[in-house]
């Protein structure tokens, strides 16, 4: 449920950000002194001068969008040179992400899995909702920076919380329905958008799923792993005791021993992995590989709205092609002939070879061949192929460092994915 919520988030300036058609009275404001002399320009040109030049009341006057839908565009009327704040607010929830993703580790280390968990998650419901709510642009661009801390560091926290409920064997399958559900989210966020037109409404709906997944991590247990760590050793067993019970397996008596402790302990930072040789050399593969996952994710992903035909469809779309990666990469990755490696190589080929196609294909409908193999099918196979290697590079490079960078790694390699 987490990552359907954190789906909506990352791809809501989509169609909260849309930019609905306009007219302006172009013939009357040319008889206006302040425009006699720019006559000449092409209407784009015109509109930016004229846009510079007037208040407020004259854009709200002489400038009217299409009433079948709001967006934060037609809200605030961020035409003109004002277009980029668009795009801003998105970098703002992306630069959040970032700072979330690289602090919350930290902070889970030292309070505990659930307790930052928790806490993030009840502030990143305030600021989503709030985010529907804001007066003027500038809350909204604040909001969704605040957002992105939240969720990037929520993310973070619940996957190693999730991995830590359950044993190494069971990580490429958990790593896999966490990518499957963030495919379902965006589903689900287009078909709602579908039928509610007002931004704020959208957002709001969009986030009430923020609400409902609060109320149910109440109920989550801290992290066994963690209390161990920590020496807590009768609340780790009370964990692993209730877990058993959940499980159906009842008769099972847990005890466990004091951890060793150990001398001159030193903490683990993300500067360990660039210490040594053989992690050196792991760091600077992955962090390529995180690189081009989350640039060639993204941009097909936040590119549905610039797509030709419904930008519903197209969103939705670009979710359903993600669904089948995450049984494909599941089955092959435990395959033993094929492996994390060569089907995380397998993926970026294919995902490569299909964007570097789009370039080439007409823009126009073509007929025979150019029927089916159009910039929309090549652009949800690429994105099916970057989705099951961004499922892989997910599990694969938490899989590859020791336990005691591990989170570090994890931390870092989420700030990377901005």
């Amino acid at each position: 449920l987490l990552q359907l919520y954190v789906a909506a988030e990352a791809v809501l300036l989509t169609l909260v950000g849309l930019s609905p058609a306009f007219q302006w009275d172009l013939q009357g404001l040319l008889a206006n002194s302040s425009l006699a002399n720019v006559s000449s320009m092409e209407e784009g040109q015109v509109l930016k001068h004229w846009l510079h030049e007037a208040n407020q009341s004259e854009i709200h006057r002489h400038l009217q969008f299409s009433n079948r839908y709001s967006s934060v565009i037609s809200e605030w009327y961020l035409v003109g040179d004002a277009e980029y704040e668009v795009s801003m607010a998105n970098s703002l929830y992306f630069g959040g992400v970032l700072i979330g993703a690289v602090t919350f580790g930290q902070l889970s280390d030292i309070y505990g899995r659930k307790k930052i968990y928790l806490i993030g998650l009840a502030f990143d419901t305030v600021f989503a909702v709030a985010t529907a709510l804001v007066p003027t642009y500038q809350l909204f661009a604040v909001s969704r920076f605040l957002v992105g801390i939240m969720n990037g560091g929520c993310s973070l926290v619940a996957f190693v919380l999730l991995n830590e409920y359950v044993g190494t064997s069971y990580w490429s399958l958990t790593g896999t329905l966490g990518s499957f559900s963030f495919g379902v989210g965006i589903i689900v966020y287009a078909a709602i958008g579908y039928f509610i037109q007002s931004w704020r409404w959208l957002a709001f709906v969009a986030n009430v799923l923020a609400v409902l997944v609060f109320f149910l991590s109440l109920f989550i247990p801290e992290s066994p792993r963690w209390l161990y760590s920590r020496s807590r050793i009768s609340e780790a067993e009370k964990v692993l005791s209730l877990i058993s019970r959940r499980n159906k397996n009842s008769k099972s008596l847990i005890s466990l021993s004091a951890p060793p402790i150990a001398k001159n302990r030193q903490k683990a930072s993300s500067l360990d992995l660039f210490r040594h040789r053989v992690l050196l050399k792991r760091s600077l593969v992955m962090m390529y590989a995180w690189f081009v996952c989350s640039l060639v994710y993204y941009g097909l992903t936040l590119n549905a709205g610039n797509m030709d035909g419904n930008v519903y469809v197209n969103l939705g779309l670009s979710g359903v092609a993600e669904l089948p990666s995450s049984p494909i990469s599941f089955y092959l990755i435990n395959r033993k002939w094929c492996g994390r490696r060569r089907s995380l190589s397998g993926f970026f080929f294919l995902g490569g070879i299909a964007c570097v196609v789009i370039a080439c294909v007409p823009e126009k409908q073509g007929t025979g061949l150019f029927a089916i193999v159009n910039k929309m099918t090549l652009s949800l196979l690429g994105k099916m192929a970057i989705s099951a290697a961004f499922s892989i590079v997910y599990i694969y490079s938490s899989e590859l460092y020791p336990t005691v960078v591990r989170y570090c790694e994890s931390g870092f390699y989420n700030a990377l994915y901005i």
